[in-house]
């Protein structure tokens, strides 16, 4: 068959895409070879469902090449070069969709061949569309760098050896300023990926470099600049847990300032908010629950939610979750049924399945939900403990002790064993195998001094999955 990575991109080109493709194919500036564009004007044919029989190798160059014997290094250098053309094409769409990259490199070659008049032409028109922008962004920042750079440039240039004549009219100042916002942006938010990725996997990357800056960053300096101030304000969720202002900043600063960046990073700003709430739920802050689902109705209000056009399975799950915890069963339903078909294809089924389990045993269908929880199959890490606790408390809610010992004993192991989960992340679920087997053990034997003692340790241990319920099954014991 033709190389799978040339037919895996072009199955995703749009019909306006695969003629762009053409014409570029066709272009004798950027392809000369007959070849390439008969096999360009042949695959063309099968778009987009390109039928397997109908794009081997061998089958093709027969139509291609009529009453030539094959040649199989020939038929891969042509193919070769048809994916090679589909890559350049690819980078050449995405660079003429930038306005200022094109700018940029126009200035570069302009400055190059000293066409002052026409680069003093190009900084007054990018000057209006760079007042023209409303989104400042990581990104807004970089252009204006680079293009005051090469404005930079051309101003020595012109000036050699007389710096005094431009320096003090010059963009110096903004420049050194831009980089610096382009940095602090990009580097808080890969931090702040780093340390979210770090509450739930076993990583340790080497980020001291970047500590120290944060420690010294005034962030008052940027009141001007109110991305940084949010960004910082976001890394502060994580640094300073304990100061839950930074919470309430973060939640008015997005509203105020959500305009002036771009969906993903309202997204992203949004998910640190709900990854807060989810600590502060995981240490026994009750309040933090309503907080996190107030947050995933804004969520769901703007369509934050949307990866590519789909629901991520694990925003699906936790707004399940959490509506279903706070009683929400009527909006549980009506999220549940109405965003099914939103999640991707390859997740839908195990997603929705789950998500049902769940739905039933806050119900009280015990049997029901550990009928359809054995329906799903999960791979990921997370996911997989999130299903180990459910059937736990499953078994102990249907009574089913043989089995509840022998899963918390195989769920105890595995989480030893595993190698990519946070050692924090471990002990919250290891105390909860801890507590769970200590009140089924009680259920058999009811002493009053155990259920005291259960009571104090539940309620003192931060680390702990899932508090709440099994602070309502020691009642439970506690009645009888």
């Amino acid at each position: 068959m033709i190389k799978s990575t040339l037919i895996e991109q072009l199955k995703t080109y749009t019909p306006k895409e695969i003629r762009e493709f053409g014409e570029y194919v066709h272009s004798p500036f950027f392809n000369k070879n007959q070849s390439v564009i008969k096999l360009f004007d042949y695959i063309r044919k099968h778009y987009p469902d390109f039928e397997e029989k109908k794009i081997k190798k061998e089958y093709v160059f027969g139509k291609i090449f009529p009453k030539v014997e094959y040649n199989d290094g020939f038929m891969r250098t042509v193919i070769f070069n048809l994916t090679s053309l589909a890559d350049d094409y690819l980078a050449h769409k995405r660079f003429k969709q930038n306005y200022f990259v094109e700018k940029w490199y126009l200035l570069y070659e302009l400055n190059e061949r000293m066409l002052d008049k026409q680069i003093e032409k190009n900084m007054k028109e990018l000057s209006k569309e760079f007042s023209k922008v409303n989104v400042h962004e990581a990104d807004y920042y970089y252009n204006k760098f680079v293009i005051e750079y090469e404005y930079f440039y051309y101003l020595n240039r012109l000036n050699l050896d007389k710096i005094e004549k431009f320096i003090n009219n010059s963009d110096i100042e903004n420049m050194f300023n831009h980089l610096t916002y382009f940095y602090l942006l990009r580097a808080i938010k890969h931090y702040d990926y780093y340390i979210n990725a770090k509450d739930i996997y076993n990583i340790n990357f080497k980020t001291e470099i970047f500590e120290d800056i944060i420690k010294n960053l005034k962030p008052e300096a940027y009141e001007e600049i109110p991305v940084i101030s949010l960004y910082y304000n976001v890394l502060m969720l994580h640094l300073r847990e304990e100061d839950t202002s930074y919470f309430f900043k973060v939640k008015k600063q997005i509203a105020d300032i959500e305009k002036y960046i771009n969906k993903y990073e309202t997204a992203d700003t949004y998910i640190n908010l709900e990854n807060y709430c989810k600590k502060k739920i995981r240490k026994g802050n009750k309040a933090f629950l309503n907080e996190l689902f107030d947050i995933l109705k804004i969520e769901i209000e703007k369509e934050l939610f949307s990866i590519h056009g789909f629901m991520s399975a694990k925003f699906y799950r936790c707004a399940v979750d959490t509506a279903l915890r706070l009683k929400e069963f009527e909006w549980t339903l009506e999220f549940m049924k109405k965003y099914r078909s939103k999640l991707p294809s390859a997740a839908a089924e195990n997603t929705y399945n789950y998500s049902l389990a769940l739905y039933e045993f806050a119900s009280g269908n015990f049997n029901g939900s550990l009928e359809i929880l054995s329906k799903v199959k999960y791979d990921a890490v997370y996911q997989k403990t999130e299903l180990r606790c459910l059937t736990a408390q499953l078994y102990y809610e249907l009574q089913m002790e043989e089995s509840l010992y022998a899963h918390l004993d195989s769920f105890r192991h595995c989480l030893s064993n595993d190698r990519h989960l946070a050692e924090d992340r471990k002990i919250y679920f290891i105390n909860f195998i801890k507590l769970l087997k200590s009140l089924a053990n009680s259920r058999e034997k009811i002493e009053k001094s155990d259920t005291e003692y259960l009571k104090k340790v539940i309620g003192e241990e931060e680390m702990l999955y899932n508090k709440e319920w099994l602070l309502e099954k020691l009642s439970e014991l506690e009645k009888k």
